[in-house]
This record gives structure tokens, sequence and C-alpha cells, in this order.
């Protein structure tokens, strides 16, 4: 059953030349056939049973419809057509890699290892089963009903929980595993209905939008704190005056709001109102930034379309069949001017939706089409305005009225800019949603959408097919439906009150679905023989015993070790005895535990040497304890003092926690100024996974430990990633639940004497530190606000490789051997970037029948080079590399951080090396140290790390810079012959000496370089944030990272 709706798919999968394919008669329910070419039936009876029951006897497949002349031509103009079926699994002839180029053998390489690997047909149909919440008798089960209609939903970042709103003067909150209603957030000022709701990006609150001019925001946990936040979009915006805001509001009167977006950082959102406006709003001011009046109808959708940051870019669509492209670092009132123009529906947008990859985004319209569109294939405003004026073809109500262009051929667009068009799906009666379905679980192959026929509609996403369908009851009307972002789960809130959903079926659910079969419409004794209605039915103990097992993360004892997990976290197994563990446990439990303390949270817990005040999360320091640290902990503090583990210092407060099973502890941060540098923690008794969470609030990481095992906190571990305990009976360890026991933990702290220095300001409790942060990053990261090259970049680094490129090059022909290891460890079909590529000996190490890797470089001439060797480079700024984000597997920077002359620029040129790289991928970094190799005749001088260096220039080669005044920069990865200079001799130079001067028969060539230190560059890694060092080193002069993005 779980392929009968699939009719694209059925029978051969060869490329069907039929001439009659743009009728699409397959969607046309007299026209299913159940019945191969020679009679054998293709359906058994009882499928074609369930069939039946599925659609209530009425036709099994959607609307007929034409397609027009610019859909098929869509359809035709997919890219590598026989790679995309292929992925799928649909191609029984593998592409005929003997006839490709090199570049699209690689391109196949690429896209096969992403999406497809080495699976079999058989292996992608049951991944595709296991990700498309497939059920045998496609019907929903309904979890929940209201007497209002329910306009929208959706999840939260997790999935954990789901809202529902609508006419209700309440938004619903469910728990995703029972579906039980959780919370009752209070709707104000509703009028007819809720419009908008979601949550906002950290799961805190729900926004809401109704028919008037207020945006509300109420917390998930309005109940115990009673937050509520309004946004006045009525409200003047910034700059303008209040006589002429009066004016503005009489003219168009008051509006009602429609839609709404978050930027992801969760300080602005976007509003389309039917004022024909969009509005962006500044939540943390509660001041409009810009209220444009940029559409002629009423704006139903609207959207941020950058990327996952979501923050400058966004589309809108109106009801004037339109969709407009703002960017909100240009967006003017005076001069409401789009940044892009998209024509192509030929009516009403009902709602926009972002692939969130900074190119595509979907639109549902009143043209019963959903539309995908590339943000780099629109019109300008002034091109769009030269075109001839686009009509629509009907004037019609959707609100009451059918379709009129059913049954008609499709009206097209004449200036059509849309990469693909899906159809099948009915948007009538109210605006009908879309999304692309989720990127963990399907890889965002698909585009599904609600319908006004009850039904949720999937299509393919790179040929427009329909693969599958959710039906509903024949009366209901689809209007949102949410994906659940990590399991194969479709969640619909009903137009008419129900909240509907599809999941997988398993085999343990026959004897519920048995049983709901014997006791619905049933007439019931204990009732006085009234009919039973059962909306649905489970195995109860089980399914909810299964659900808390699939709840936990599990964690594996052979895991990587937590250092690799969690910067700065350090693991030692058996660090006491059994023996030691037996004397602790005793100790503690002296006079039959009459010395435990009960904590707030009814947590038994002892202190030694200084007491905590779990008010303040701190200790005083001037009243320690009377009694002294024991001497069954004695042997402890001295072999951590001993073994280095906190440093060489000597811990001087200890904290005893008992934990129960079903104890734990929230998720929190050592306070920074109340102890030093690192913290150690003994279990002693049992086992416990600790949970370790990154504040981006993406990596949660799982630590298993061990009964007599120390775990030390140092560095991010201790300063910047929170821990935890989950209060909870079990852990699953290795797929097994294992119950938890009686645990003990000893914290090992030394008290703070002054205030904290660590280098996490922004995670900091010290008073004023977060403003130094602020401050000394404005002066130590000036390059921050502009990368626009330096003075001393320009004329010592740039203009000297455009002079010196041909010598430079004729010196540079073997590679480091360690980076051309690096290189050589790459995997087959990997995407590498060289930023500062130079003359491209890096690049000749990769095998380019097996990767494939792209260089840049500043200098035009160097690029030359590399191009006259068959390599593919150009010319950019290691400060904005012309790459999209997550593109590449790995990435190297080889002498190029050295030539950049402020913190600032050395800073985004990391960033810019982590943004280009996936996450997971690996890069490397090299620059010249101020520490110089035993026996070299270069000496740095101390107390300085900027220095010009002298490059005697063969005359062969010498030029003057100015012949190419585009000269850019590049890289080097040797150093220069002479001695170095003091950076003052840059100042001395003028006129023609600037880039070079003639001694004797030889030219010499300045250069600017940093000298880095030991340490400063994983110093930069770390305030680059999202990246870890795997490996540091000294090679050759110069100091070495390998590093791994992780976020």
């Amino acid at each position: 059953m779980a392929a009968l709706l699939r009719w694209v798919t059925t029978g051969d999968d060869d490329d069907d030349d039929d001439g009659d394919a743009d009728w699409l008669p397959e969607y046309e329910g007299e026209s299913i056939v159940f019945e191969d070419s020679d009679g054998t039936p293709i359906l058994s009876d009882d499928e074609r049973a369930h069939l039946d029951k599925v659609f209530d006897g009425e036709p099994y497949a959607p609307l007929s419809f034409r397609r027009s002349e610019h859909e098929k031509k869509q359809r035709e103009m997919v890219p590598l057509e026989r790679i995309a079926h292929q992925l799928r699994g649909y191609n029984k002839d593998p592409v005929g890699v003997s006839s490709l180029t090199r570049k699209q053998r690689l391109f196949h390489t690429l896209c096969h290892r992403e999406q497809v690997g080495t699976s079999s047909k058989a292996q992608l149909i049951k991944l595709q089963e296991t990700f498309m919440p497939f059920q045998e008798n496609k019907h929903c089960r309904v979890v929940d009903a209201v007497r209002d209609r329910l306009y929208c939903g959706g999840f939260n970042s997790t999935g954990s929980r789901f809202l529902t709103a609508g006419q209700r003067g309440e938004v619903l909150l469910y728990d995703t595993v029972n579906w039980d209603r959780e919370a009752y957030l209070p709707v104000r000022d509703i009028s007819w209905t809720v419009t908008d709701a979601k949550f906002t990006p950290d799961d805190a609150n729900v926004m809401y939008s109704t028919i008037n001019s207020n945006v509300r925001m109420v917390s998930t946990n309005f109940e115990e704190d009673g937050k509520e936040h309004v946004f006045p979009l009525a409200r003047a915006t910034r700059g303008q005056r209040d006589d002429s805001h009066i004016r503005r509001m009489n003219r168009f009167g008051r509006f009602g709001v429609w839609c709404i977006d978050i930027n992801a950082a969760g300080t602005e959102f976007v509003a389309g109102t039917s004022q024909s406006s969009v509005i962006l709003m500044d939540m943390q001011t509660q001041v409009p930034v810009c209220h444009v009046i940029g559409h002629h109808d009423d704006v139903n959708a609207i959207a941020f379309v950058d990327g996952p940051l979501h923050s400058n870019v966004f589309v809108s669509g109106s009801d004037d069949s339109l969709i407009k492209l703002w960017d909100r670092r240009v967006l003017s009132e005076s001069n409401p001017k789009p940044q892009g123009v998209f024509p192509g529906h030929a009516d009403g947008i009902s709602h926009i939706s972002s692939r969130d990859d900074g190119y595509y985004f979907i639109s549902n319209s009143k043209d019963q089409t959903t539309k995908l569109w590339d943000i780099r294939k629109c019109f300008s405003s002034d091109d769009y305005d030269d075109l001839m004026p686009f009509r629509k073809p009907y004037s019609w109500d959707y609100r009451y009225q059918a379709y009129p262009g059913r049954n008609k051929r499709p009206v097209e667009h004449p200036d059509d800019t849309s990469v693909m068009t899906y159809r099948g799906h009915m948007v009538i009666e109210t605006l009908i949603r879309c999304y692309f379905s989720p990127l963990h679980s399907t890889a965002q192959k698909y585009i599904y959408t609600g319908s006004a026929d009850g039904r949720v509609y999937v299509y393919d996403s790179i040929t427009g097919d329909l693969v599958e369908i959710f039906a509903m009851k024949h009366n209901g009307i689809t209007r949102d439906v949410r994906w659940h972002p990590f399991e194969p789960t479709i969640v619909s809130p009903d137009f008419y009150g129900k909240l509907c959903v599809w999941q997988r079926q398993d085999e343990d659910e026959q004897p519920t679905n048995k049983l709901h079969e014997l006791l619905h419409e049933k007439p019931c004794e204990l009732i006085g023989k009234r009919a039973l209605y059962v909306e649905f039915a489970l195995p109860r103990k089980e399914q909810e015993a299964r659900d808390r097992l699939l709840r936990v993360h599990n964690v594996s004892r052979t895991a990587d070790p937590p250092g690799l997990r969690v910067p700065g976290l350090r693991f030692e197994a058996e660090f006491i005895t059994k023996e030691q563990e037996a004397a602790c446990v005793a100790f503690f439990d002296r006079e039959d535990g009459a010395s435990w303390a009960n904590t707030i949270r009814a947590r038994q817990v002892q202190h030694f040497g200084y007491e905590f005040n779990y008010d303040t999360r701190r200790c005083d320091p001037n009243e320690p304890m009377k009694d002294p640290i024991p001497d069954v902990l004695q042997p402890i503090v001295e072999q951590i003092k001993n073994c280095g583990v906190m440093d060489g210092d000597m811990p001087d407060q200890i904290t005893i926690n008992e934990y129960l099973p079903g104890q734990g502890i929230a998720y929190h941060l050592d306070t920074h100024s109340a102890f030093t540098t690192t913290i150690a923690s003994l279990s002693i008794c049992s086992e416990v996974v600790m949970d370790f969470r990154h504040p981006d609030g993406v990596r949660h990481e799982g630590v298993l430990l061990p009964a007599r095992s120390l775990v030390v906190m140092s560095g991010e571990s201790r300063y910047k990633w929170e821990h935890s305990i989950c209060p909870r009976t079990f852990d699953v360890i290795d797929r097994k639940q294992v119950n938890r026991q009686r645990r003990l933990s000893i914290t090992f702290r030394k008290i703070r004497s002054g205030p904290c220095e660590c280098p996490f300001l922004a995670y900091c409790d010290t008073p004023g530190r977060q403003k130094q942060e602020d401050t000394s990053t404005n002066d130590q990261v000036a390059g921050n606000a502009s990368l626009a090259p330096t003075v001393l970049e320009q004329q010592y680094v740039h203009e000297f490789y455009e002079t010196v490129a041909a010598h430079f090059s004729s010196t540079r022909h073997s590679p480091w051997p360690r980076v051309a290891q690096f290189v050589a460890s790459l995997p087959g079909g990997s995407m590498i970037a060289d930023l500062g590529c130079g003359n491209g000996k890096y690049m000749k190490c990769v095998d380019e029948t097996q990767s494939f890797v792209v260089g840049g470089d500043r200098s035009s001439r160097l690029v030359g080079i590399c191009r006259e060797r068959g390599l593919e480079a150009m010319v950019c700024d290691a400060l904005a590399v012309p790459l999209r984000s997550n593109l590449c597997d790995a990435a190297l920077s080889i002498a190029v951080l050295h030539h950049l002359s402020t913190l600032g620029h050395r800073l985004a040129a990391v960033k810019e090396l982590l943004r280009v790289l996936r996450v997971g991928g690996h890069g490397i970094i090299y620059a010249w140290a101020h520490e110089q190799m035993k026996g070299s005749r270069r000496r740095f001088e101390e107390g300085r790390q900027d220095f010009m260096v002298p490059w005697n220039l063969d005359k062969r080669f010498a030029f003057s810079a100015e012949d190419d005044s585009s000269a850019a920069g590049a890289s080097d990865d040797d150093q220069g012959e002479d001695q170095p200079k003091d950076q003052q001799a840059a100042e001395d130079l003028s006129g023609d000496d600037k880039a070079a001067t003639k001694v004797q028969e030889r030219v010499v060539v300045q250069r600017y370089c940093h000298m880095f230190k030991q340490g400063e560059l994983e110093e930069l890694v770390a305030l680059a944030g999202n990246a870890e060092v795997e490996e540091s080193y000294y090679d050759e002069s110069n100091w070495a990272v390998v590093l791994r993005r992780v976020s």
C-alpha cells in the first residue's frame, strides 16, 4: 500500500515520451487502471477495499488539470535529469560515466555521495518509506477537536511541542508524544481569528497576529511567569514625525496583519498587512523600523529567505499576484522600491516558505499552483516597470466560489521566472499553506501543501511529480500542515477544528486497529446501547514505554573521548579504587545519614572547606567551615593536585551531592567569578549520563560517567558549555535501557580570590566585563567594522605580490609535506577550497579524478599562473570569499593570515574559512612564527610582532607595480632572504620607493608580516566560535592548526 497513490511512477521507469503526457491522464480518477497489460490485477481485493475506504467512494486521484507550455518546458529543463532520477532510484541504467567530462563525472560523484552513497534501489525505497509517514490506510487519526476553526499550527525547533491557533481565544500547546494539551496561552484583542502564529527561535515564546494592527508575544510558560508583550505596528517608525504619521494613518486607516516571520536572532520580525504594506519591527524597542506600502493589495505571505541567519532579505506575496524581494538594509518608506520582483503567478499569493539555503523559496497561489523560485532569477524594480502589465484572467472571490479556471487551459504569465510549478491541490475558501519537507529526515526532497479537498499533497521538488497524498475526510479543508522536523509525522490543524496526525503505522498497532473496528459506531451496553465513537486506539502501556525510551538520547560506551566532543573536557576512568569508593560512601552515610543536608531541590548535600550558597551560587571566602576536609578525601585531593588535574592547585571546596533515581540538576554554568579555571567531579556508587549543551542551542553531547571516574571541566566546558543531569529513572546506553541507581557526586573546586579573567566575556558574571568586551573588541577588532584593506596591506602586501608574482612562483614548487599529507588524507569526492592559493602548488596535490579543488588569491598575476597550469582559480579576498556557505569538505589557508595587519582582519579571515566549510569539514591554517627555528638567520625582536620583511627580487622579473593598478595581494609560504626591518621603515618609504627600491644591481621589495606567537592561532579559532582545534604544531618556522567546524 505504500506506493498505491504514486501514479506517476507506476509501470516502467523509462522516460515517457508519450505525446499525451502533457494532459496527465493519470491524474483523472477514471483513467486509473488496476490491471497490467496482460490482465493481471495490480492490487488485491483487500488493497482495493482499503483504497475505497480511504477516499470514501470519491475519485482516487486529485482533480484533473492541464499543464501550460511554460510548465512543460520547466519539466524538460530539469538539470541533469538522469542523475536526478538515479538519486531517487528510478533509472535502471546509471549515467554513462565514460561519456561525461571530468567536471560532470565529479558532479555525479558528489551528488551520489551526498544523497545515495552505495544504496540500492530497494534500500532507497525503504529509506523513503521510513522518512515519509506512510500509513496503510492513509487515514489520519484525530488527536483533538475544538469547536472553533483552526487556522495555523507549527512545531518548535526540537519537535517536542506543537501549537495551534485560530478563532478560539487561545493558542493551544500540545506534547507531541501523547498529543495531550500542555498549555493554554491567551489571545488578546482577537479580531475574527488568529491569522498567524509561530514559536520564537528560542522556543520560549509564541508570537501571533490577528486582524488588527498589533502583533503579540506570549510566554510558553505563561501560567507561571505571566509574560506578554505587544508590538504596535501602527506606531510612527524611527525618524517619522508624528504629524506625518497621523496624516498617513488618516489616509489608510487601521489595518490587520495576515502573516509574520521572525529573524533567527529573535530581535526583529516582518509582517504583511491588509494595508498592502510590509512592516519591519524591532522587538527590543517595540518600534517599527520601516513601514513600506509595497503592493497593490493585501500582503498574505512573508518570509525571510537569506539562509539560516534569517536576518536581512525577505520576500512578500500579495493578492496583486506579485512576489517582491526586500533587503532591510536599504528598506525605505520614501522610496518603496523592492530589490527584486517575481512575476509568474496568475492570481493572489496565499503563502510563502523558504528553503533556508539562501536561494530557494516556494509560494502557493489562488491560481491553484505552487511555484519554486530562485532569488537570483528576478526582475529589478525598474526592469519590471518596463514590462507589459499583466491582468488576472478571472475575477472571483476565492472564499465562496469555485475556481473558474478548472477544466480550462492554464493561463500562462508571459514573464514567469519560476523554476518549477506543482499542480494537483486546490486553493480556495482560505489561504492554503505550503512548505519544504524537513532537512534532517528528507534532505528537503519534497514540497508539501494543504488543500481545500481535505488532503495533503506531496510533490517531488525536482520534477514536480506528485509522489504521495494523505487523505482526510472528504468534507475537510487542510489549510495548514506541518511535517515534524525529525520524525515521520505530519500534523494538520483542520479548518473545522480537528487536529489530525499522520504517522508511520507499526506492526504492533494492528491489534489496536482491530479493537477500533470492533468498537467504533457499535452499541455499548454500558452506556445504554448508545453508539460508541472511537477516534483512535493504541496499546497505551507499550506505547508510553517505547515513547519514553525514544525520547532519551542514546549514549555509546565506545563514543569518541569527551574532549573531542566538548572542548576542554577531560575524563579519567577508575580514578579511585573500589576500597576508596566504599570508604567514602561509609563516611558520607555515617550516623545513619545525619550529616546530609537538604537543598531547595530536596537533593541531599554535604560541604567541606567552604559552604556553597545556593542563593548566590558561590561561597563566602571569608567564612571557611570549622571542620577541615575529612581524612577520607585527603588522598583524593592530593592525587588531584599531584596529577595536575587542576593545574597544580589544591582544591579547597568540596560538595557532595546525592542523586537518587529520578533526581537531577538543571542546565547551569558554575559561577565564573566564584571558582578558579578548573572544576573536577568524581562519580561513585553508580554511573550516569551527564548532558552538555552549547550556547548555540544546537550542539548537545551526552557523556557517560562510570562509577569511580573523574570528569574535569576547563576552558569551554567550564566557562561556555552548560551541563546538567536530566531528572529521570533510566539512561539509554548502547540502545538499551539502564535503570539508574543511587549515585554520589564529589565536586572539587578552588575558591577564586580575585575577579574572573576568563576569555569568555559574553558568559562571565564579573561586573563590567561585558562592557569591557564591547569596548575592547571595538578597539582590537576594528577591522571587523570594515573589510577594506588597510593602507599597509595595499602597499606592502597586495602591490608586493603583483610586483614579485613571477619570481615568487619560480621559487615555489615543492609543497610542504604536512600540508600535502593533509590534502592526501581527504576522502574521494571532497570539495576543497585553497584560500590564498598563490601559484597553486597545493591545488596540484589534489587528484582531479577523485575530488574538486578551487583556489582564490588577491593577486591577479598569481591567479593567471594557476590558470596557465589548468587549475580552477579566481581573484578574491580571503575576507570575502565568493563561495556558498557550507559548501566545502576542506579548506586551506597557507601563509595568508600573517599578511593581515589587524586582529579584526585576521579573525574575519578565519571566520570566512569556517563559513565555506560544511559542519564536520576540516581546515588547515599556517602562519609565520615569531619563534624561528634554531639555526635560522632570522631573528624577530621580542615585544613586537609586526615587521617589514625584504624580498630580493631578481631583476629578470622586476617591473613597476604601477603597471597594473588592479593589483591585489596574495599569500606566501617561504619568507624572503634578508633580515626583517622595523615596521617604521614602512613609514619612511615614499613616492616611487613604496613598492620597490633599487639597491646596486638588485631590487629589494618590502612586504608586511605579522609574526604569530605560540597559541595565537588557537585563540583566533576560539574567537571565531564554531570550530575546534584538533591538532596544533610547529612546522618549519610556522605555527599550524588543523581544525574541524562543529556548528
